[in-house]
């Protein structure tokens, strides 16, 4: 595969508020960030980079507590586009317990794609190809590897795992005894040009709503010699499984996620160059990333709200989704505190969600002594969720009251919200 130099994109600054969990991460790391840079600290946040977002997923840890990990994104360093550093202890030795990642598309849980290209059917696909230039330094059990969701469907289902058929990884460099332990091992193929063994685990369980077990089949590339720089073609490998059988035409590639699975061990991923192309009806479409510091976007997570109510109203993670639901009532609240970082004119959004006759409930946003009123719009399911606009106002530098309550309830529910939204002026328009 050949290296190449890529330019850069826009990207912009995703402000959230402190998780609960306190911890001061990548301190033990020495890690020092790079000037002005962005840091995420808490399990799941994620930095927005226009096409792109950075996700510091941890999906593994169960009761590990000593570990650390966050994503950043740096300015002043033209050089570096964004990254992840991580510290987690040899404790369960044989499970992945986070994959922090670069993202593009829209995985099976979110409503949302970062591109206008993706979701789209393997038969629609003339091309994907994505090039990077990656700095990396690790000790311990760990691969860097794509990861591609494959759905029945483009859409959102409730529950999302009943969507997804299968999941296929590339791998372009690993370390550590076992890490491979039900995966079938297939036959050595050649890739482009490069040597992978492939391997196949197929009806493999994953847990969705309920606790219900749904299925998928697993397949892996893993590459002979590791790769940090050049260019992989994503069609390649799926022209491969079409031809062996092990996808269908009909199926819909959701997302291109470039992380590290993690066993145990320190390490530090760099981005140094990043971007994708897709071809696709015979024109070609570049997203690249770019390093700069960016415009303000705040975001309020449900997780971070507090509740005021005395029925059924609460925070919900179980189908794959962070939300508010059960919102009946009128005199139910919610409330955030948002630290505001510069003054300005901000348009404010919400990402809600309601069933087919459902919608239709109104709903107060006020932030200090500035109210917005929004009507509940159908999304077509309760995990569908909407980007919807509420209002503009100026917010001053330092710290405001935000509360959301149902004026009106209409058909018995308010909505699922997810989470509430602050872009800069200039941004949004």
């Amino acid at each position: 595969m050949k290296t190449r130099k890529v330019l850069f994109f826009f990207l912009f600054f995703l402000v959230i508020p402190g998780i609960p969990d306190n911890r001061i991460a990548c301190q033990p790391l020495d890690f020092t960030a790079p000037r002005n840079a962005v840091v995420r600290y808490g399990d799941w946040e994620s930095i927005s980079l226009d096409q792109f977002y950075i996700a510091n997923c941890i999906w593994g840890k169960e009761g590990i507590t000593d570990y650390d990990q966050c994503i950043y994104v740096p300015g002043g360093s033209p050089s570096i586009s964004g990254g992840w550093k991580w510290r987690w202890p040899a404790l369960n030795t044989g499970q992945v317990k986070a994959y922090p990642n670069i993202s593009f598309g829209k995985n099976p849980w979110n409503g949302q794609s970062t591109s206008p290209w993706l979701p789209l059917r393997m038969d629609n696909i003339e091309g994907i190809t994505v090039s990077y230039d990656i700095s990396h330094q690790v000790s311990g059990k760990y691969n860097l590897s794509f990861d591609i969701w494959v759905t029945k469907t483009p859409d959102v289902t409730d529950p999302p795992e009943a969507n997804i058929v299968r999941e296929i990884m590339i791998w372009l460099d690993e370390q550590g005894e076992g890490l491979i332990l039900d995966e079938k091992y297939v036959k050595k193929v050649v890739i482009d040009g490069e040597k992978y063994r492939f391997l196949i685990a197929k009806d493999t369980e994953m847990p969705g709503e309920n606790q219900k077990e749904y299925k998928r089949d697993y397949m892996a590339f893993i590459k002979d010699t590791p790769e940090y720089s050049g260019d992989t073609k994503i069609e390649q490998f799926l022209e491969y499984l079409l031809a062996e059988k092990h996808i269908l035409p009909t199926d819909y590639l959701r997302n291109i996620d470039l992380g590290n699975e993690i066993w145990h061990g320190k390490g530090e991923t760099v981005l140094n160059a990043y971007s994708i192309t897709v071809r696709t009806g015979g024109k070609s479409n570049t997203a690249t990333l770019e390093n700069s510091m960016p415009p303000v976007v705040m975001m309020l997570m449900a997780r971070n709200a507090g509740l005021k109510t005395d029925a059924e109203m609460r925070y919900d993670s179980s189908h794959g989704w962070e939300y508010i639901g059960w919102w009946t009532k009128t005199d139910e609240e919610i409330h955030w505190e948002l630290p505001v970082p510069q003054t300005g004119k901000y348009i404010m959004t919400a990402q809600v969600s309601s069933l087919p006759g459902k919608a239709g409930s109104t709903v107060d946003v006020t932030v200090d002594n500035k109210t917005c009123t929004f009507t509940v719009p159908e999304t077509g399911g309760w995990v569908n969720f909407k980007d919807i606009e509420i209002g503009e106002l100026t917010l001053k530098t330092g710290t405001c009251k935000v509360m959301a309550k149902a004026v009106t309830v209409k058909n018995g529910f308010v909505c699922n919200i997810q989470s509430i939204i602050f872009y800069s002026h200039d941004i949004k328009k």
